[in-house]
């Protein structure tokens, strides 16, 4: 439990969040052209949640 909460509490979550969400916005950019839209709006809502 305290290495789970460790964990949780040195931000690797919001990392792998925020790595998860950038290779989700590369594949949707292979797909569509709008990117910048996508990749504007995923990184506020992971900034808002982190």
């Amino acid at each position: 439990m305290h290495i789970l909460h460790l964990i949780i509490h040195s931000g690797l979550v919001c990392y792998l969040i925020k790595v998860t969400v950038l290779i989700l916005v590369t594949v949707k950019c292979l797909s569509s052209y709008n990117i910048w839209r996508t990749l504007i709006l995923r990184r506020v809502k992971c900034n808002y949640a982190c």
